[in-house]
């Protein structure tokens, strides 16, 4: 399972992340990874992520398709 993160900042960061989250949302669905774990995370004012995890075989889909910022591998 990998996670995969992209991060925004800024006055507006928690409403961008939120609008990308539903964008990447619609991605998964069309993608067949509709179940996929995801969500926003805003850990501190001016800044939130938002994660999506995914099986290791979708990992370089998301890659080429969606560019993420960061991964994590979950083992």
């Amino acid at each position: 399972m990998k996670r995969f993160l992209w991060d925004f900042f800024g006055g507006d960061a928690a409403g961008t992340a939120g609008h990308f989250a539903v964008h990447l949302g619609e991605w998964l669905a069309r993608n067949g990874l509709g179940d996929a774990k995801r969500g926003v995370l805003a850990t501190q004012p001016g800044q939130a992520s938002v994660f999506v995890e995914v099986p290791d075989e979708a990992g370089d889909q998301v890659i080429r398709a969606l560019r993420p910022k960061r991964m994590a591998d979950l083992g």
